[in-house]
């Protein structure tokens, strides 16, 4: 026990080893707390400067977005429709009288003279925005008269009435016509230049052929120059004519030992005797 006991200048020593250590964490201590403080007001310091050079000014208000609701591109859902009508003879004024917007009755119009017509009701759905319910609500309104001319009398307003033959074609039909005599056959208006077969076929039914008008030529009286003149017999053709003719008078079957059979079935309505 004697070991641990200490003298008086021991206890001195150490009560004052004591405090020198607790000055020395105390005065530690400090600094750090006075370094945190000047590094804090340097902090707000800068802090309050860079809230200085804010300007209201340059902060910039985002309103919301509002998700506008889209209107239907043509609103109009009913059409007036109270008695029978041809698309082909409207105008634009009775397109819109029909309840049609003003932007689909011009394009509808256009449309329909560009095409020379349609024949058909369904095919106004071709108009672009044409919507499929305004179709629904015309179709059984919608009367297209059937157009039937007779080629061998047709004038050119009435071919130029056919779909796909404008003016041009029209006056080109008209002189083959009269070149020919006539036309004994609807197949002969595809011997036009210019003119589309498909255009033919398309539109068969709206011709007729009126053979009474065919212009005949009488192999029995007809003159060499006169036969010549025919674009379907040849000089030759005339020649032989002529010669049989000095020994007997000509029919049919002069006309077919002439020309052959095929010859006399596609031309025969040309010729009298």
């Amino acid at each position: 026990m004697k070991y641990f006991q200490l003298t008086k200048n021991e206890q001195y020593g150490i009560l004052g080893f004591l405090i020198i250590l607790g000055c020395l964490l105390g005065v530690k201590y400090y600094s750090l707390q006075l370094r945190y403080s000047v590094q804090k007001a340097g902090i707000v310091t800068d802090v309050k400067e860079d809230l200085k050079t804010f300007q209201k000014e340059d902060v910039k208000y985002f309103p919301p977005r509002v998700e506008k609701k889209r209107s239907p591109f043509f609103t109009v859902e009913s059409l007036k429709v109270n008695r029978k009508f041809d698309p082909n003879k409207f105008e634009v004024m009775d397109w819109l009288t029909l309840g049609l917007p003003s932007l689909i009755a011009e394009r509808t119009f256009k449309y329909i003279k560009l095409n020379g017509g349609v024949d058909s009701a369904s095919l106004l759905l071709n108009v672009y925005g044409f919507k499929e319910t305004w179709y629904t609500q015309i179709k059984d309104s919608v009367f297209i008269p059937s157009l039937c001319i007779s080629i061998n009398s047709a004038s050119f307003v009435d071919f130029e009435s056919i779909k796909g033959i404008g003016q041009v074609l029209s006056k080109r039909v008209i002189n083959y016509r009269d070149y020919l005599g006539g036309f004994v056959s609807i197949d002969q208006l595809k011997e036009v230049y210019g003119i589309d077969s498909n255009t033919i076929i398309d539109n068969i039914k709206s011709f007729k052929v009126d053979l009474e008008n065919v212009d005949k030529i009488n192999i029995n009286t007809s003159s060499f120059n006169s036969m010549v003149a025919k674009p379907y017999i040849s000089k030759k053709a005339a020649k032989n004519l002529l010669i049989r003719r000095a020994n007997q008078k000509l029919d049919f079957n002069s006309i077919i030992d002439v020309f052959g059979q095929l010859y006399w079935l596609k031309h025969k309505h040309y010729f009298k005797w």
